[in-house]
């Protein structure tokens, strides 16, 4: 039995999937963002991640890579997040389809998004967005985001296989907007409802290549570490 820690929070929360889990989601068609709604969210940290796990120094403090600008821009249900990372030369941008969740969990809304276009040098590994956050969703440098509708994505260098992970907050109005289009889109997209739950699931399991088979244990940890 594996257990992966989750956020952080002061009840722990088991869920117990039996099964095996393979992840075969087909993409949606690629079409642009036309006439979007930009938002221009405040810079904050990318924590590194390898293997699942949080890159620390010789000191056990997480990596980071600054932040210097980051944007959301939607329209209906399609969203392109745009990443300017500190000492590159280009941003790094996802346009993904976003979905309600199927995992009912925690009693909040949640978005996910279906990678439709990103660069071949780069993997989506997790994208989601929640109202309010549960303190279980968060690294503990970013608890002051619980109860606030927040976004939160991971993208892989494919070179690399280095994970930048980035988590910030959302206007509750631009929340309320995708949500409410994610809905209408759900009932023309091609994905099944359970894909959309395989694909939740790798994104909890921070993309990793083989989703676990058999008893897996899921528990919030208490002292924040995934």
């Amino acid at each position: 039995m594996k257990k992966i820690w989750l956020g952080s929070s002061l009840m722990a929360v088991v869920l117990i999937i039996a099964g095996v889990f393979t992840l075969t989601v087909s993409f949606a068609e690629k079409k642009p963002i036309t006439n979007p709604t930009i938002l221009f969210l405040e810079p904050t940290d990318a924590i590194l991640f390898e293997n699942g796990q949080p890159v620390e120094t010789a000191t056990g403090e997480a990596v980071v890579k600054k932040v210097n600008a980051m944007e959301l821009a939607y329209e209906e249900n399609k969203a392109t997040l745009s990443l300017d990372l500190d000492g590159t030369e280009q941003s790094m941008d996802v346009t993904v389809d976003l979905y309600p969740s199927q995992l009912h969990m925690f009693g909040n809304e949640k978005l996910i998004g279906s990678e439709v276009d990103l660069d071949s040098a780069y993997e989506l590994t997790f994208f989601r967005i929640e109202n309010p956050t549960t303190s279980w969703t968060l690294l503990s440098s970013n608890l002051h985001l619980e109860g606030k509708p927040s976004l939160a994505a991971g993208i892989k260098d494919a070179h690399t296989n280095k994970m930048y992970y980035v988590q910030q907050a959302i206007p509750d109005t631009a929340f309320q907007v995708l949500f409410q289009a994610a809905e209408q889109q759900l009932s023309l997209s091609t994905l099944t409802l359970e894909e959309l739950k395989q694909l939740e699931w790798s994104y909890l399991f921070l993309g990793n290549d083989q989703l676990p088979s058999g008893e897996v244990e899921i528990e919030v940890h208490a002292d924040g570490e995934m």
